[in-house]
């Protein structure tokens, strides 16, 4: 909460407004000291910004992005017998693969067959 409240002092302090940062404590340089054009100030104003990108990219999207990279693996290197879940909560196990490969026969049950893309599988249940 104090970094959001400094922040916005800092803006209006940018703006030429004379708030106070909040709780009355005194910003580093003395109250009301001038920020000028390209100093200290302009960079100090994104550092807040920057560690929330960086922690929001380290908590968030780079697990993404591996768990991704992990079932995109899995399903490139699918073979027949391979148990697998689709998206759909279809589990079945591969029969076959198409000609050009983007779909794959599943075995749902013994003489069911679904066809299904091959990006519509969502992972790997078990290894035949």
């Amino acid at each position: 909460m104090a970094m959001l409240a400094w922040g916005m002092w800092q803006v209006l302090a940018q703006a030429g407004g004379t708030a106070a940062p909040a709780g009355g404590a005194a910003a580093p340089g003395g109250a009301g000291a001038p920020v000028g054009p390209g100093g200290l100030g302009d960079f100090i104003t994104l550092v807040p910004m920057l560690v929330i990108f960086a922690i929001f990219y380290l908590l968030m999207l780079r697990p993404q992005q591996q768990e991704q990279r992990r079932q995109q693996m899995e399903v490139a290197a699918l073979k027949k017998d391979d148990e697998v879940v689709t998206v759909g909560g279809i589990i079945g196990t591969v029969a076959n693969f198409s000609d050009d490969g983007r779909e794959v026969t599943l075995k749902i049950a013994d003489n069911t067959r679904v066809r299904v893309l091959r990006e519509s599988i969502r992972g790997l249940l078990k290894r035949s």
